[in-house]
């Protein structure tokens, strides 16, 4: 049963990869993306996966030991004191909907929210030339 299993695991697993080799060829790429793994999901109606997607491939480094190859991103170091001595930033004020009348049976009011009447003339005459 293992062994049934694992054959159609690395099935499914080859038949996806050489799908998503075809988005990359077709998008004239050498670097697999992983929206075309998503992309060939598609293609054989499964769910795609939703995830990371960059539009670069990440910069890995390489390095080899033990007869082991490791693959890691390398960060900065980052010193927690000096994070704690900074300011925080400032915290964004709620969202707030407010709505209002524009025109009420073709007249516009006027409130502080509308333009006034003379700068809108103004902005209709200097741009009559421009087509919208």
């Amino acid at each position: 049963l293992d062994s049934r299993m694992a054959e159609e695991a690395a099935f499914r697993l080859r038949q996806w990869i050489q799908e998503s080799k075809k988005f990359m060829v077709h998008g004239k790429r050498r670097t697999m993306y992983p929206r075309d793994l998503d992309d060939a999901l598609s293609a054989q109606n499964v769910e795609p996966l939703y995830g990371f997607q960059p539009d670069e491939t990440l910069p890995f480094r390489q390095t080899s030991g033990g007869g082991r190859e490791l693959h890691f991103y390398e960060e900065s170091e980052v010193d927690v004191a000096d994070l704690l001595k900074d300011s925080l930033p400032k915290i964004p004020p709620d969202v707030m909907f407010r709505a209002h009348w524009l025109a009420i049976e073709g007249v516009q009011p006027a409130i502080p929210e509308n333009p006034p009447p003379g700068k809108k003339a103004a902005f209709i005459e200097g741009n009559a030339h421009k087509r919208f």
